[in-house]
């Protein structure tokens, strides 16, 4: 990221939130790489070209990439956040 000049930062609520949901009791961390695919690597290849600086959140129990502007953070892509439910 530091080449293509963007930056990201993760709330320290939201990175609870992807431990939990990467970690299942019964097969460990095997859903953790899926899980930030998913719910954080894909929504930011979405935005990749218009945005420089990222924000991982925690919304109503869901992983949020958003956007961070000169006036503050907006949600990704103009429809809404993405993420999945706990």
């Amino acid at each position: 990221m530091k080449q293509s000049q963007k930056e990201l930062t993760i709330e320290p609520d939201a990175l609870e939130l992807v431990v939990a949901k990467g970690y299942n009791q019964k097969y460990g961390a095997r859903f953790l790489k899926r899980f930030i695919d998913r719910e954080i690597k894909l929504p930011i290849s979405k935005m990749w070209k218009k945005v420089d600086t990222f924000v991982i959140t925690a919304e109503n129990e869901r992983v949020v990439v958003k956007e961070r502007t000169k006036n503050g953070i907006k949600n990704g892509n103009g429809n809404g956040s993405h993420g999945a439910p706990v």
